[in-house]
């Protein structure tokens, strides 16, 4: 609306900005006193024509609820207050507004698998709300805010545009400096720390993943027995079961293991039953959920059967009532009947 106001007349927002005019002079005493209609001039006329075609706008303007609390408003900055009040609430609301809006902004993250387009229009949204409430946000501090929630998929980009931009140096990865990227060291193997190949090459790593599928093995033959509460038994269990069937060895594997090699199984063979014990307990949730249901629609069946009793009552009264009422009146008319035969 002040935008539509200035673009209409610039006069009209210093009406609503300034209040209205009101016609003064100075009298014997050199005091401002107000003018009476008679006294007004030319230039107290244009303004305050200027001040009602100001006041016309902002009261054609809102809908029939807001006419409402505006219609009584005799200046536009009279109005213009009102509703800056009603939509935008007292300093106390706004105070609040504006720390919820700085929590957000400064806990500000990505979401997993979010795009680059809903988180921009994510900060859009917080800053443009800050924004009304009288914050000031600089061009860079909105860019460093933007590039530091993103997540590390991110970084190499990230390092880029800081780059060019030349921002701050914590937003540059240390990874993507301008001599590092042309060195190039050997690979180091994340399983056991040596140089020269990589973790998919690694027989150490080869030599666990057989031993665990020769583990996952024995744990996939007891899928269909009952779940024990201890957890840490059980994968105890299956881990000596694994590491007493020697017939099923290959000759490739050395037959003793280290510690690093059971805890590794054991560590498998743990998350495995955890998933599977969550699976029972959410089965078990249902069957009681159910059950719970099967017991309600019992119970409401029974409802529907004694209100059908209570209805086939109710409709077989009424026809036992005509048919005595039948029958008082045919065995009236019989002895009736037999009078009159007597008499004649």
């Amino acid at each position: 609306m002040e935008i539509y106001l200035k673009s209409r007349d610039f006069k009209n927002w210093l009406s609503v900005k300034n209040g209205p005019h009101i016609p003064t002079k100075l009298n014997d005493k050199n005091e401002l006193v107000s003018k009476s209609e008679d006294e007004w001039d030319e230039d107290d006329f244009r303004k305050l024509t200027i001040d009602n075609k100001t006041l016309n706008i902002l009261l054609v303007s809102p809908d029939k609820t807001e006419y409402n609390l505006v219609r009584r408003c005799t200046s536009a900055h009279e109005v213009w207050k009102l509703l800056i009040l009603t939509h935008e609430g007292t300093e106390q609301v706004k105070n609040a507004k504006l720390a919820l809006l700085n929590r957000d902004y400064e806990l500000f993250k990505m979401k997993p698998n979010e795009s680059i387009k809903n988180l921009y229009n994510r900060l859009l949204d917080i800053t443009n709300g800050l924004l009304g409430l009288g914050k000031v946000f600089g061009q860079d501090e909105l860019v460093r805010k933007l590039l530091g929630c993103l997540n590390d998929e991110w970084e190499p980009k990230v390092t880029a545009i800081t780059r060019r931009r030349g921002l701050p140096r914590r937003f540059q990865n240390k990874n993507f400096n301008k001599g590092e990227a042309r060195k190039m060291d050997p690979p180091t193997c994340f399983e056991c720390n040596k140089p020269g190949h990589i973790k998919v090459d690694c027989t150490q790593l080869k030599k666990k993943k057989l031993f665990k599928n020769k583990a996952l093995k024995a744990w996939h033959l007891s899928d269909d027995e009952s779940f024990d509460d201890e957890v840490t038994e059980q994968v105890a269990n299956l881990c000596f079961m694994a590491l007493s069937d020697t017939e099923d060895r290959d000759n490739e594997v050395d037959d003793s293991y280290t510690f690093g090699e059971l805890q590794f199984a054991f560590d498998e063979l743990l998350v495995e039953l955890k998933k599977k014990c969550s699976q029972c307990s959410s089965l078990k949730k249902n069957i009681v959920s159910i059950e719970n249901e099967k017991d309600l629609l019992v119970i409401e069946n029974e409802k529907l059967k004694s209100e059908l009793s209570l209805l086939k009552n109710d409709i077989a009264k009424p026809t036992m009532c005509n048919d005595l009422a039948l029958e008082k009146r045919s065995r009236f008319t019989q002895r009736k009947e037999c009078e009159f035969r007597k008499i004649i």
